[in-house]
């Protein structure tokens, strides 16, 4: 799940260099190593460093960052080229986590499916301007026509057409259907991210493939790349150690079990992995496709899918994010998380796994891999105190506050006498006005805006969307009290009014 596209990348370029202060071939030299990581030869990791990271470094940061950012449990692998330099895992309860330990991926597991569709283009199965009708006869969209607009490439790169919200349509996620789903602008346009392009390149996969999806990720990509702690199921990685993973409630750690997902959502994001079988994802893509003595993708295709969709030198490309220092994604469920990342002018990869969310607003998970490429730089780096406990806790206080302005409304509508008529007025319908503009915005506008239904909120962000609801829910009935109290007090006046001796005519008696 990802809110205004703010979370894809493994990370923020906080710490671009000037391209003003780079000469110009070491300029050229970086925009090729980000357009393909062809700068990535083998043994450029051996001549650069022969001692390798500061590992006692990496694990005091880990820990403290952990505890910071109130983070259960972390694994944590770093290769360079073939070789890997550190594995770990890391844990603040009393379950053991390791290096071994699966872990749910969310949406880094687009990367795993847009190697599919790599290795099928690099099979002449497909290729990647292909129409997505050539390949599934019955694609169709709500504007038939603008489905058969769509190519392989568009789905690859986020530029479809297809909206974010439309990435957490319930229908295409249980069924895999997309006939009431409107594209939101033309195909090759602009980029917006959503998982329903995956959801389509699953069933590609499939189709092309003649397998099932979990299948062909099992056989073609983690059997080679010896990826022996890797799923495609939840019951499957249960038996072999799934990790427990948490939801954030008001800054507590709140366990709390994954429900299996829908097949046709696994592409798009419930791949499961652990951070050494990542690490061995992550060398075979520094050493150009290849693992060990296996070709797994060719250099030539490789180049293709971490180039930038608009042939520029960072944004998106076919699953991957290109920054100006970094590649990588990032993926959350509703109980974990996920970070990869290549330096490609170091030759560095980082998997990176939490045993819970870490969402677009205060990624926890974001701090702790932006303090990693600081020690693989030789940097100095501090821990991070992260804004998040106080802003729930903000938020808790805002919930009370709403509770108690409702009970202190009871309390003057009680004294009042609890008056059962309301009679209309432009007083009287203000605060009911107010409410409901209000309700609506939070309701409706506001999850249209951020590009998630309030649903997913709710599942992911358990305590925003508790705070949103008591809002709505302890702000009408107060309006409506206020409204009564209005009411009253306004018809109190004009009682008195008619009563008033000034209303009495003198020459009366």
């Amino acid at each position: 799940m990802h809110l205004r596209n703010m979370d894809w990348l493994a990370g923020p370029p906080k710490a671009q260099e000037n391209s003003m202060n780079v000469p110009q071939d070491g300029c050229r030299l970086r925009k090729a190593a980000l357009a393909g990581i062809m700068v990535l030869l083998p043994g450029m990791a051996e001549h650069e460093a022969q001692t390798g990271p500061d590992t006692a470094a990496i694990t005091r940061f880990v820990e403290s960052q952990m505890r910071l950012s109130r983070i259960p449990g972390l694994a944590l692998s770093i290769v360079r080229g073939d070789r890997v330099l550190y594995a770990a895992g890391f844990s603040n309860d009393s379950a053991p986590i390791t290096a071994d330990s699966p872990f749910l991926l969310g949406s880094v597991s687009k990367t795993f499916t847009a190697l599919a569709v790599a290795q099928l283009a690099d099979e002449g199965k497909l290729q990647f301007n292909d129409w997505v009708h050539q390949h599934l006869p019955g694609f169709i969209l709500k504007d038939s026509e603008g489905g058969r607009t769509i190519k392989l490439r568009h789905l690859l790169t986020h530029t479809s057409g297809l909206s974010q919200w439309s990435g957490h349509d319930r229908r295409a996620h249980s069924q895999g259907h997309f006939d009431h789903i409107a594209l939101a602008r033309p195909p090759g346009v602009k980029f917006e991210y959503s998982s329903l392009n995956y959801i389509i390149l699953g069933k590609v996969v499939e189709a092309v493939a003649g397998m099932p999806y979990g299948v062909y990720i099992q056989q073609r990509v983690f059997e080679p790349l010896e990826m022996t702690k890797s799923f495609v199921d939840l019951e499957s990685s249960r038996r072999h150690g799934l990790v427990q993973g948490h939801w954030y409630l008001f800054g507590l750690e709140i366990p709390r079990q994954e429900t299996q997902q829908p097949h046709p959502l696994v592409p798009a994001g419930f791949l499961i992995s652990s951070a050494r079988d990542l690490g061995n994802y992550l060398s075979m893509l520094l050493s150009q496709g290849r693992f060990k003595s296996r070709q797994v993708v060719s250099p030539k295709v490789l180049r293709q899918m971490l180039t930038p969709w608009d042939d520029g030198t960072k944004g998106a490309g076919m699953a991957w994010g290109i920054g100006s220092t970094r590649v990588g994604h990032a993926g959350n469920t509703a109980t974990f998380s996920a970070r990869l990342a290549m330096l490609p002018m170091e030759g560095y990869g980082i998997a990176l796994l939490a045993n819970v969310n870490s969402g677009p607003f205060f990624p926890g998970t974001a701090t702790v891999m932006d303090g990693l490429t600081r020690i693989l730089d030789g940097k100095p780096v501090e821990t991070v105190r992260p804004d998040e406990i106080l802003f729930k806790l903000a938020v808790l206080v805002l919930v009370i506050a709403g509770l108690v302005r409702m009970i202190l409304t009871c309390r003057r509508w009680s004294h009042r006498g609890f008056p059962h008529r309301l009679k209309g007025s432009q007083l009287v319908a203000m605060p009911l006005i107010m409410e409901a503009t209000a309700a609506a915005f939070v309701l409706l506008a506001l999850p249209r805006w951020i590009g998630v239904p309030l649903r997913s909120i709710l599942e992911y962000f358990p305590d925003l969307g508790i705070a949103i609801i008591a809002g709505v829910v302890t702000g009408a009935p107060a309006a409506l009290l206020r409204a009564f109290i209005l009411a009253g007090t306004r018809a109190e006046v004009t009682a008195t009014q008619q009563r008033s001796p000034a209303n009495t005519d003198p020459c009366d008696g």
